[in-house]
């Protein structure tokens, strides 16, 4: 052994390694991925719902989007509610509880006879799960049994009024698009899942609150050729009363909503947007229905197609890129 290579501390006899070979031989191993807590929240409902909703982070640390507060129906503004005179409205009522076949419909059900489903042209608008026949998805508007009906709330045309029947859970989506709604359990193709639901407001209020309009869903069906002229606002124009002109109704879920507000868009999604009347035939307040376009299974992302326009009169709108990762992607929201 070189003495010279030798070092005295201490009185002991110490032989320097090289740099290189403590790290080589000592390397410290990395961190372990920092774990996040899961579950925020057990309920962001509050106990609203039938079944609780939790909220899922297991992405980063962003608390619990509680900025809005949750409610179940819509809340209609001051002059929705001038504008919509629900003593003068006619409600179709079906007298039909005591006239279905037991075999076909079930106890306390309607038939394909039913005033209110007869509505849509032919019949039945639920098949006897309480899944939407398909075939009158597509129809511009459906209508359910209301309060005035004599059947009992078991009615096969009673569904989007039960309300949320499947479990889900808001959750922090992994690739950048916020927050996202994914189901617990299967849903079968045709169920009804949730209603859009937040302020509704008529398009000129909506018009006031913007650019905050990422929560905006325009869902009036009414006549086109009784619009609000723009200069009319809160007053008389041409003679028309608050109650003879119609504005476009527009449902805000930024401030007021329930967990749809969080359902991401999705060029191929799977929920289909349909407009559900119940206890009114005023078209220009239908329920902003989601239902299952395909089987969706346990564990999946719930989403439906935004729809954005691309053009309003001719002016060409800003193009939000999608990240929905679908093999049909659009690139964009519109």
């Amino acid at each position: 052994c070189d003495p010279s290579s030798l070092q005295l501390r201490a009185g002991v006899l110490r032989r320097p390694w090289p740099s290189t070979t403590l790290k080589r031989r000592f390397r410290v191993p990395p961190p372990p991925p920092m774990k996040y807590l899961a579950v925020l929240k057990e309920d962001i409902s509050l106990g609203r719902e039938a079944r609780p909703i939790p909220v899922i982070n297991e992405v980063d640390t962003e608390p619990i989007p509680y900025n809005f507060v949750y409610v179940r129906d819509n809340i209609e503004s001051t002059l929705v509610r001038q504008m919509v005179d629900r003593s003068k409205q006619t409600v179709v009522h079906c007298k039909c509880a005591y006239s279905w076949s037991t075999k076909s419909a079930g106890v306390g059900s309607c038939g394909a006879d039913c005033e209110c489903a007869l509505r849509v042209g032919n019949g039945l608008t639920y098949d006897g799960n309480g899944r939407i026949i398909w075939r009158v998805q597509k129809r511009r508007i459906l209508y359910e049994c209301g309060a005035g009906c004599a059947c009992t709330l078991n009615c096969r045309h009673r569904v989007v009024q039960r309300g949320i029947v499947h479990s889900m859970a808001v959750f922090k989506t992994k690739n950048g698009r916020g927050w996202g709604v994914m189901t617990r359990e299967d849903i079968p193709r045709g169920s009804f899942v949730g209603r859009y639901i937040g302020e509704l407001l008529t398009d000129s209020e909506a018009e006031r609150r913007k650019p905050d309009d990422l929560y905006f869903l325009q869902v009036d069906l009414g006549d086109e050729e009784k619009r609000c002229p723009e200069n009319a606002q809160e007053r008389c124009v041409n003679g028309l009363t608050m109650q003879d002109w119609e504005e476009p109704l527009v449902i805000d879920s930024m401030r007021y909503g329930n967990v749809m507000r969080f359902a991401n868009h999705s060029c191929n999604p799977n929920l289909a947007l349909v407009h559900v009347m119940i206890d009114s035939v005023d078209e220009r307040l239908p329920h902003a229905s989601f239902f299952a376009s395909r089987d969706i299974q346990k564990g999946e992302e719930l989403t439906w197609d935004y729809n954005y326009q691309t053009e309003v009169e001719g002016h060409l709108l800003s193009q939000n890129k999608c990240f929905c990762g679908s093999p049909i992607c659009r690139g964009t929201l519109m």
